[in-house]
Parts: C-alpha cells; sequence; structure tokens
C-alpha cells in the first residue's frame, strides 16, 4: 500500500484499517471522505489496485460458506437472485462471472449456463470454486491480472455478470474491463455490473467510480447503458443502498 499510494495516503489509511480490524462495525465517515479526497487529488489507486486485491483474496479466511458474509439476509440474496439474475440472464446461453470468490453467485449461474467462464485475480479463489464445480463440465476457470481477458474469444460471451467486485476495482482498471468486455460479447449481449454509485465516500473499501464515470466509460468503449438501479424486489424492498452501490445493465 505504501509503494503504490505514497507516505500521505498511507499515514491515513494503514491506523484506520487497523482499527477497523479491532472494531469491526465501527465507521469514520469524515475519514472516509478525507482519504477519498486525497486519492483524487493525487491520483492515487488507494485500497483498489490490483496488486492489493490479489494480497486481499488469496489471504482472506472465508467466515461462511461461499462468502455469505456480505449477505444481507437470506430474503436480501434470493431476491437478488430471483429478481435480478434470473430475469436478466436467459437459460442454456455462456455467461462470464468476473470475481466469483468462493462461488457466491456461481452456484445458480452454473445451473442457468450452458458454459459458465469463472474469472478471479485470486488464485485462492479460483482453486474453491474448481472444488466446488468439480463435477460439472460446463465450467472453465482463469485466473487473470485485473483487467484482462485475452483467453476469452471475440464475441462469444452472451452475458457478463460481477457483484461485489467492481466496488473494489480502479475506474482506470475498469476501462480496461469495459473494452475487454465489448471485445467478448456477441452482438447483443448483456452485462450486469454492481459498482460504486457516489466514488466511495461511504467506505465500505468502495473505489473512486461513480454512476456518471461509469456511464461514460461505457460510451467510451462502445457498449450502451441500458438501466442503473440500487433497488429490486416488491416495491423495491431490497438493495444496494448501504454503501451508496448501485447496479449498471449494459448492452453490445
Amino acid at each position: 500500500m505504501l509503494s503504490k499510494n505514497g507516505l500521505i495516503w498511507s499515514a491515513h489509511v494503514i491506523p484506520y484499517i487497523l482499527i477497523r480490524k479491532i472494531f469491526k462495525d465501527v465507521r469514520f465517515p469524515a475519514l472516509d471522505i478525507r482519504i477519498k479526497n486525497i486519492e483524487r487529488k493525487y491520483n492515487l489507486p488507494g485500497i483498489n489496485c490490483a496488486e492489493i486485491n490479489k494480497a486481499i483474496w488469496n489471504t482472506w479466511t472465508w467466515e461462511k460458506e461461499y462468502g455469505d458474509e456480505w449477505t444481507w439476509s437470506e430474503g436480501w440474496k434470493q431476491s437478488l437472485i430471483s429478481d435480478v439474475i434470473l430475469k436478466n440472464i436467459q437459460p442454456g446461453k455462456s455467461v462470464l462471472e468476473i470475481g466469483p470468490g468462493a462461488g457466491r453467485w456461481s452456484s445458480t449461474l452454473q445451473k442457468i449456463s450452458k458454459r459458465l467462464v469463472l474469472v478471479d485475480i485470486s488464485e485462492e479463489c479460483i482453486r474453491k470454486c474448481r472444488q466446488l464445480f468439480f463435477n460439472y463440465d460446463n465450467v472453465s476457470y482463469f485466473v487473470n491480472n485485473g483487467s484482462d481477458l485475452n483467453f476469452i474469444k471475440n464475441d462469444s460471451i452472451d452475458y457478463i455478470w460481477s457483484f461485489d467486485v467492481f466496488v473494489h476495482i480502479t475506474p482506470a482498471d475498469t476501462a480496461l474491463y469495459l473494452n475487454e468486455f465489448q471485445r467478448i460479447l456477441k452482438k447483443g449481449g448483456r452485462g450486469i455490473i454492481h459498482h460504486a454509485k457516489d466514488g466511495g465516500i461511504h467506505g465500505g473499501w468502495r473505489s473512486n467510480m461513480t454512476d456518471t464515470i461509469f456511464a461514460d466509460l461505457l460510451n467510451k468503449s462502445g457498449l450502451s447503458l441500458i438501466s442503473q438501479f440500487d433497488c429490486w424486489g416488491e416495491d423495491g424492498r431490497y438493495d444496494v443502498k448501504y454503501y451508496h452501490d448501485t447496479l449498471s445493465i449494459f448492452e453490445k
């Protein structure tokens, strides 16, 4: 972190991380904003650069099966599956998931996909997914560098899904991913990506991404934004508003 971000940023963040490890539920909004302002002022990746993400997820101690430590409730999870995944991804198609982690959403995608491609920056996450799906022949696995998909053919993917991943990826690396998405998606193919909405000022280890930056990056990559939303289900009862996130659906 020091080598990527320098002394000023590290002097704020490293003690903050240690405090958060001791007092897991404590939040310091003013400090979150100050850290984000430093990142923007000096154009720093913060904790969201590929190298730090790789180190974190290769050593992560998964507290719950499949990575459900980030699941707000069983109803929230099932609604995200039924009202977002299953309503936007047709069965029998080729699906790419970026950042499967321990397989929280991959199990649903494996059941409906003709071909499921799992890509993660972490070798440990891919190892866990291989163990989870070792009996299934419709799943393939790749470790990448945090933005490159050169192992996937042009115009070969129908759908892209990623949740709780791009919230931790810098706008610069997101732009590289979107260029790759434009290349690998079939004509009319769609992506559903969960990402930060307000530049990470509400904490949660969010990147400096915003909804407007994401929309602009889509346009620059030749992809078309279909919708952005932060709640779903009956009367919008389930959401990703705690850290001020959103989901973007886009199309080639």
